[in-house]
């Protein structure tokens, strides 16, 4: 739904909590140029992701968790300047939503933002 809604060549940013356990097939798509229009990056190897993979977890600063998922949004822009808005795959990353988008000036869509637009559509 998301990349439909993007014009031309633009690109979706899907952020992942490690992109080396993301498969295309999770996307759902089976057009290939909208496969074509979709850019996968993680934060693995970063203190949020090092923390989580401890056992017991160690507890992550806000603001690691801001620096690591906005690290990884300025390599895929570098990389990839058409990329037009970000989808949050972890669960973890709501939490930052707001100062991604204030940030990157770029629509940004996870899982509470699907749960409102749910919510907002039922008629009470």
């Amino acid at each position: 739904m998301i990349v439909r809604q993007l014009s031309g060549g633009a690109k979706l940013a899907v952020l992942t909590f490690d992109s080396t356990h993301f498969g295309a097939e999770l996307l759902g798509l089976s057009d290939p140029g909208d496969l074509s229009r979709v850019v996968v990056g993680g934060i693995e190897n970063t203190p949020t992701w090092e923390n989580e993979m401890a056992r017991p977890p160690v507890r992550t600063d806000l603001s690691i968790l801001q620096e690591d998922v906005c690290s990884c949004v300025e390599r895929l822009r570098e990389k990839h300047p058409e990329i037009q808005a970000l989808l949050l795959e972890c669960t973890m990353f709501p939490r930052i939503a707001q100062s991604l988008r204030q940030s990157t000036r770029l629509p940004v869509y996870d899982v509470t933002t699907l749960s409102r637009m749910l919510m907002e559509s039922i008629a009470a």
